[in-house]
């Protein structure tokens, strides 16, 4: 009995030798405990950064044309060249004093036999349309063929009343072209040239256009 347990004293003691001492405890070790969940990271709030300075707003406001583009007054129409005449005072008169009112503007002399057959038709029409139309009977007065005392005095003579003036510098008869008389000009109240007339005119011509001015 004594032999058995001295026995299992030196086998205990023989495995104590082998296993060596109980491993230390690491203070600075963790465990950690498996769980049956796990906690979801937060979303991380961004941080916003409000600006400092606000953004410039543009203060000239872009311009707009004011100017719409518009069709012609009178498509196919010209424009009537303006001119420096002048009156039975030597005053100057331009066509441009006389915007707004229908002219008749007819080139003449006494010299010439086609202007004088036309005058009584024109006299007539002046007395009846005198106040809605203006008449501007323009002679051709070169100084030569023509003077204003002739002009003046084949008027008188006659006993017309229409409008005259003279054209000693030939600035209406440069505007207009003009190479043969008589000529005959139809300008709206606006300034175009309605129609151009080169020869003597009928009664009836003559009605004619003046009603395409006053219509």
């Amino acid at each position: 009995m004594q032999r058995v347990i001295l026995c299992s004293l030196i086998c205990c003691l023989l495995g104590m030798a082998a296993c060596g001492p109980a491993p230390a405890t690491d203070p600075s070790a963790t465990t950690t405990t498996p769980t049956s969940s796990q906690r979801v990271p937060s979303t991380p709030t961004p941080t916003t950064t409000s600006p400092t300075t606000a953004p410039t707003v543009p203060t000239t406001v872009p311009t707009v044309p004011t100017t719409v583009p518009t069709e012609p007054l009178y498509p196919g129409l010209d424009k009537a060249p303006n001119f420096t005449v002048y009156d039975n005072n030597k005053e100057t008169v331009q066509l441009t004093d006389f915007i707004g009112t229908p002219v008749v503007l007819n080139f003449w002399a006494s010299w010439c036999s086609p202007c004088k057959a036309e005058m009584p038709d024109f006299q007539e029409a002046y007395q009846t349309y005198g106040q809605q139309i203006q008449f501007m009977m323009v002679n051709m007065t070169d100084g030569t063929y023509e003077t204003r005392l002739s002009a003046a005095n084949f008027i008188q003579q006659m006993g017309y009343t229409f409008p005259i003036y003279y054209d000693p510098y030939y600035s209406a008869v440069s505007a207009y072209g003009v190479q043969n008389i008589p000529t005959t000009v139809f300008i709206n109240a606006d300034g175009y040239i309605v129609a151009s007339i080169t020869g003597k005119l009928s009664a009836v011509q003559l009605q004619h256009y003046l009603d395409m001015l006053l219509a």
